[in-house]
């Protein structure tokens, strides 16, 4: 729905900037994003929450004591985030995104 080619090879910045694209693209808010771990963090969270649309961004793989610490220092909106990507419907949902963008890089 959008594309944006920029200089920096992290993505976290640029998700809701992604989300707006696809407004100027589509002439609509987007519902529902679903997005690679890179766009991960509590800022991009929660204005996914506060502009009402529904996230499924990775949240890495951690695990032990480092993954268990990132978790709790995420704040409110970014457990959210990790419970939805839990549940059956979340786990299906965000599936689709290899289906979706994966062989565009394949």
């Amino acid at each position: 729905m959008a594309a944006t080619v920029g200089n920096n090879a992290a993505d976290n910045g640029h998700l809701i900037e992604m989300a707006d694209e696809v407004k100027k693209t589509t002439g609509v808010k987007p519902r529902r994003v679903l997005a690679e771990a890179g766009y991960k963090g509590e800022k991009n969270m929660a204005e996914l929450e506060r502009r009402k649309i529904r996230g499924y961004v990775a949240q890495g793989r951690e695990s032990g004591s480092v993954g268990e610490a990132q978790t709790k220092a995420g704040g409110a909106a970014t457990a959210r985030m990790r419970k939805r990507l839990r549940d059956k419907r979340g786990r299906q949902r965000y599936r689709r995104r290899k289906a979706l963008v994966e062989p565009a890089f394949g």
